[in-house]
């Protein structure tokens, strides 16, 4: 067989597939192995010895051998989950362990680094953890330390990490078991003790570390606020300081790949690099061996993703057989590389990184583009154009190479975006198939931002000097990348969210793919071809979320910072915001977290605001909604506001016109199908009389919806809880969003007992006010509520259709 490494890795894949869909007894295995036997035997006898009866049966034991070791692996993670089920630890749990590296940035104010020999205490003892810890720190600044120094936090354990309930792509086959779950911290509860004598591969590590974090002060200090993260996110794979902004245009343009460590980041540094070797006379075969080390020092630097050890190990071996004037066949070597990755890891079988990663390569090396495609469009190009143009125009040749390389860019652009459609569909709930176009333009600049980056961090460690001569160009064509990316992103089509478990963008892709898969005599008319049907599918799949909405009520706790803002979105296509979130610091041509988020949303209208009071940290973000948002009616109590920001506002509604509507406890918000939305507070004595604080006359909100009741209590304390109960004993809900942030003075657990939430949303960000406090997380946990914060889990969005309740959490 032609690519025995490649069928290999299929039979390995599909043993691991076989591991996820059914169960395994000992007696299976048993039954498997002496057909296997008895294959191998007729193999080899005869003329069928190393014939395709031997490959057979060889592709038979691959297959067996990774249903056997996918099944050891869900073995191994079924029992430690088990153990870890059975303990109880306290709120807040003390954890402790050794940094396995330094800290790095995910999310703005949000670190993390793995431990390892990690303990829990559960409440009168230590308890030693399987595996590695992830623990996340919530705060501006780096944590300082680095690997094998010893931590001590305290914080909220998850087992596992948080799970995606609405991910339709989550694997039911679990990964190699990484991690027993998070722990995240405030940044004033974790200590670090450095090791004053760490081994040999922690001083490496370290010495990695800081060499990542020279590049990353560097290049956040040299170059613009928007090209510095950019670059820094091409060079290193870190995409934690990227602005929200740049991530968004980036993901709506479909350019957001390029942003990850990747096989094209790899690939390209790999040939054109070592051609810096060519300029001093060194040897064909010698540069190839030259850059087997600077594979390995790349994978050090930008850590082992799936796409950067595949890149790496295709690499090596490519380089290996030019050193030894040996030819390879490259989708025989993409095999070589799944197997090497899966046999230990079977688990990245359902892991997004993995697919794409080897799934777009494979595509481009059967479908894509090559030399002979080249050579077969230049001749009838050249013959179309010589009717038009004289060859002897100086014209001609760039119009030819022009043309040739919009088309072939186009090819490869385009066999690389629909061949992960469906993993982008399945996984990330997107597509955006205008990436297509801004490939041709995107992938040339990131292959030059890519050997700057690289030239500019192997600069900064061994010729000094470099850095200064390479920021200029590298700024340039990193605000180059982003203005593309933002023009892009700013067309009207071409992009598309697919909600969870929604049929219609799932049958779109359906019908898309299937198109191409069907005979091309089938369309056979001038008008109605393949190409219109597919085009025609496609714009349809990008516009469908403008489309009159689905019938599910869709709730979304904004993460807007230390503020609440909550969007309703019914079955109408009726829009209710709650709060407005607090102020945004706005820079020219940016926007505030709240309308970023409902940019985000595809929001374009909402049809009635409700002001819980008038603090700032829930009007703040008003006056920017406005002047963005088409706002038809403001609902509010009334209660005045004494800062001048809310007086400037309720002016500039005055004079916009925008119908105001007051409401105080016992009244009703009527106008939306199959919807009840209940005041529960404040009383008209308390707004007449200005009893009590402000924040005690927040609107307080019950909607019910098809059987589903939410709760929006503002910021009331636990008084007026209690009140609230005393007045509606029958106040259960399925949906809390908790009173002030997680205040220590809210969430009483008289007020719990009634209400009784199955969901519990705490919206806060990052604040001095020690909001969630760890009393109200105790009595919102002892109360049998699953917590979810915007600070640490974002956004928080639910889906619920009358039947079943779907929930989404993506920071």
């Amino acid at each position: 067989m032609r690519r025995p490494l490649l069928a290999l890795a299929l039979a390995w894949g599909i043993g691991i597939i076989l591991a996820g869909l059914f169960s395994t007894s000992p007696a299976l295995p048993l039954l498997l192995a002496p057909a296997v036997a008895l294959l191998f035997g007729f193999a080899l006898s005869g003329q069928q010895a190393g014939g395709r009866g031997l490959l057979l049966a060889l592709a038979l034991a691959m297959a067996l051998a990774g249903f056997l070791r996918a099944n050891l692996s869900h073995a191994d993670h079924a029992r430690t989950r088990a153990r870890l089920t059975t303990l109880s630890p306290p709120f807040p749990t003390p954890v402790r362990g050794t940094l396995k590296e330094a800290f790095v940035r995910f999310a703005p104010d949000r670190w993390r680094a793995r431990i390892r020999n990690a303990d829990l205490w559960e409440g009168n003892h230590w308890v030693r953890l399987p595996g590695e810890l992830d623990v996340q720190v919530l705060g501006g600044k780096q944590p300082e330390g680095g690997s094998g120094d010893l931590l001590h936090a305290s914080g909220r354990w998850l087992l596992g990490g948080r799970p995606s309930h609405a991910l339709l792509g989550a694997s039911s086959f679990p990964n190699t078991l990484e991690t027993t779950g998070s722990v995240r911290v405030a940044d004033n509860r974790f200590q670090i003790n450095p090791n004053s004598s760490p081994s040999a591969l922690e001083r490496v590590v370290r010495a990695r570390d800081n060499w990542r974090q020279t590049i990353r002060m560097w290049m956040l200090e040299n170059l613009s606020p928007t090209a510095g993260p950019l670059a820094l996110a091409m060079t290193t794979g870190d995409r934690g300081w990227l602005p929200e902004e740049t991530y968004e245009a980036l993901l709506r343009s479909g350019l957001l790949h390029l942003t990850a460590i990747s096989g094209l980041n790899v690939t390209v540094a790999l040939l054109v690099l070592p051609l810096l070797f060519k300029l001093v006379g060194v040897k064909r075969r010698h540069r190839a061996l030259l850059g087997i080390p600077l594979a390995c020092l790349l994978l050090a630097l930008v850590g082992g993703q799936v796409s950067v050890m595949r890149a790496t190990l295709v690499g090596v071996i490519l380089m290996l057989g030019t050193f030894q004037d040996r030819p390879s066949d490259s989708l025989n070597l993409l095999g070589g590389a799944a197997l090497a990755i899966l046999v230990p890891l079977p688990g990245e079988l359902g892991e997004p990184g993995f697919l794409l990663s080897f799934v777009t390569v494979a595509a481009l090396l059967m479908w894509g583009p090559g030399r002979s495609h080249n050579s077969r469009l230049r001749h009838p190009l050249e013959s179309f154009l010589q009717k038009r143009i004289s060859p002897f125009n100086p014209l001609y040749s760039g119009l030819v190479s022009l043309t040739l390389w919009l088309i072939l860019g186009l090819w490869a652009s385009a066999v690389a975006t629909l061949a992960t459609l469906p993993i982008s569909a399945w996984f990330f709930h997107t597509f955006a198939w205008k990436g297509i176009f801004g490939n041709l333009i995107a992938v040339p600049l990131a292959e030059i931002i890519t050997v700057l980056g690289i030239l500019a961090a192997f600069g900064l460690a061994f010729v000094p000097g470099l850095g200064g001569l390479l920021a200029g160009p590298l700024n340039f064509l990193c605000e180059a990348l982003a203005a593309w990316g933002r023009w892009i992103a700013d067309l009207p089509f071409g992009f598309s969210r697919i909600l969870p478990l929604d049929a219609g963008p799932l049958a779109l892709i359906a019908a898309f793919l299937l198109v191409l898969a069907l005979p091309r005599a089938w369309f056979g008319g001038r008008v109605l071809t393949r190409r219109l049907v597919a085009l025609l599918l496609l714009a349809l799949l990008s516009w469908w979320p403008l489309l009159p909405a689905r019938a599910a009520l869709r709730v979304h706790f904004l993460d807007v910072g230390q503020g609440d803002a909550s969007l309703l979105q019914f079955p109408s296509g009726q829009t209710l915001l709650i709060d407005a979130g607090p102020p945004s610091i706005l820079q020219p041509g940016r926007t505030g977290r709240l309308v970023h988020s409902l940019t985000r949303l595809g929001v374009r209208r909402i049809d009635a605001l409700v002001i819980s009071h008038t603090d700032m940290d829930h009007v703040g973000g008003l006056e920017e909604l406005l002047a963005r948002v088409p706002v038809a009616a403001v609902i509010a109590s009334g209660d005045h506001g004494d800062n001048p920001v809310f007086q400037r506002i309720a002016t500039t509604l005055v004079k916009a016109g925008v119908p105001t509507e007051r409401v105080i406890s016992s009244d009703r918000i009527d106008g939306i199908p199959s919807t009840d939305i209940d005041v529960l507070n404040p009383d008209l004595e308390d707004l007449l009389f200005q009893r009590g604080k402000r924040n005690d006359r927040s609107v307080v909100l019950l909607v019910e919806h098809r059987g589903l009741r939410l709760l929006f209590t503002g910021d009331i304390d636990e008084n007026v809880e209690r009140e609230i109960v005393e007045e509606h004993p029958d106040l259960d809900c399925d949906v809390l969003k908790v009173s002030h942030h997680g205040s220590r003075y809210a969430s009483a657990s008289e007020f719990l007992a009634v209400v009784q939430p199955e969901l519990a949303v705490i919206q806060c960000g990052v604040n001095n006010y020690g909001h969630p406090a760890p009393e109200a997380l105790e009595r919102l946990h002892g109360s049998g509520a699953t917590v979810y914060t915007t600070r640490e889990d974002g956004t928080v969005g639910l889906s619920w259709d009358g039947l079943r309740l779907k929930l989404t959490a993506s920071k």
